[in-house]
């Protein structure tokens, strides 16, 4: 018996093999009941499915509450909406499709991304890909660290393994694209990669976030080594940056509540659940980017200030106490800015009363009055036919 014929025997063995050892885990799945937020998100459509009977009005109610969800609490408009449709809606008896769907998403997912990798573009055997494709996903499902989330809690197995394989699925379609040869094929599988991807990002944010990278990657990848697929890439990342962006808000209303709804959303990011209430650290250089933008700001004003007044312009090094040619004007407008620094009230009502009305005019005054104001000025000091 040749080695090609040992391996296809093989192949068909761990295929069996794969086979019976998912048989349990959806055997167990009938036995399975909702629980915990499987109540508090589908209960609107709950409701309508017992009043009306009807899909369209479930559907209506899945995308009502998603908008309320997104206006009092985050932004993760698919897995909100996907929360909502959770199968005993319909049913308590119907609740084991969510170990269906979990369950089967994964494999098809896992499965599809190893052909891409494996099959097309390590170019195996079918069968090979087969046997090392059929044990990797049944590690990945074996050896789960918490199973009742992963596959019987609806809620939670739809919001991270559903959309893990989501992922995975798009991933394999976009690089599905570059090995298509016929161009109606590539730009279906990038519709659906991109279609995908968009959903992909509206869901948890640890998914997203992988997304994120490994979108850049293939995006960086694609160009740089002028592939086929690099527009499609392109279109995803930027279909997922979008969507990562709505996700990162707090709601409108949770927003108007928040007294600093930005830092009110970074003490909640943990690193490995050890490195927590990192609000310091994004303080610390949020504060040190503020004094770069002072200071490029602080020695562009002199320098045009120095032009308006006559003053050469500089070139080469110049001594830090050299107060000559008009450098004068440095400390005085740091010492200015330092009183005005001063003066600014600790009130926070205050502070944002200016915010709100003293910035924005004194930006258009700037952008509308003293810029074309200096442009005038240079106009009228340059002598005639001198550029």
């Amino acid at each position: 018996m040749n080695a090609s014929r040992g391996i296809k025997i093989f192949s068909y063995i761990v295929l069996a093999a794969f086979i019976l050892s998912i048989i349990p885990l959806i055997a167990i799945s009938f036995y399975n009941a909702p629980s915990a937020d499987d109540f508090s998100f589908s209960q609107t459509t709950a409701d309508a499915w017992r009043e009306t009977n009807s899909l369209a009005q479930v559907i209506k109610a899945g995308l009502e509450k998603t908008g309320q969800i997104y206006e009092t609490w985050q932004g993760s408009f698919a897995g909100v909406f996907l929360m909502t449709l959770q199968p005993a809606i319909f049913g308590e008896g119907a609740y084991f499709i969510s170990t269906i769907l979990t369950l089967g998403g994964l494999i098809f997912g896992c499965m599809l991304f190893f052909y891409v990798v494996l099959v097309k573009w390590f170019k195996l055997d079918k069968h090979l890909y087969m046997i090392i494709g059929l044990i990797l996903t049944a590690v990945c499902i074996q050896f789960v660290p918490s199973p009742s989330q992963a596959f019987y809690w609806y809620n939670g197995s739809m919001y991270y393994t559903l959309f893990y394989a989501f992922l995975l699925t798009a991933v394999s379609l976009l690089l599905m694209s570059e090995f298509c040869v016929k161009k109606a094929v590539r730009i279906i599988c990038g519709i659906l990669a991109a279609l995908l991807f968009f959903i992909v990002g509206g869901g948890n944010y640890v998914t997203v976030l992988i997304a994120l990278l490994i979108n850049a990657l293939i995006t960086a990848a694609a160009f740089l080594k002028k592939k086929r697929m690099r527009w499609n890439a392109l279109i995803c990342l930027l279909l997922c940056t979008f969507c990562a962006v709505i996700i990162g808000c707090y709601g409108a209303r949770l927003t108007s509540r928040t007294l600093h709804p930005f830092f009110s959303m970074i003490r909640d990011v943990t690193l490995t659940k050890t490195v927590e209430r990192i609000e310091a650290l994004v303080t610390t250089l949020w504060v040190l980017s503020d004094f770069v933008i002072f200071t490029l700001l602080l020695c562009t004003a002199s320098h045009i200030f120095r032009l308006i007044f006559g003053f050469r312009p500089e070139k080469g090094d110049v001594r830090a106490l050299d107060m000559s040619n008009g450098r004068i004007i440095i400390p005085l407008c740091a010492a200015l800015s330092g009183t005005a620094a001063l003066l600014m009230p600790a009130n926070e009502y205050v502070m944002r009363r200016i915010s709100q009305l003293i910035v924005p005019c004194a930006i258009l005054t700037i952008l509308f009055v003293i810029l074309p104001l200096l442009l005038l000025i240079a106009k009228l000091r340059t002598p005639r036919g001198v550029p």
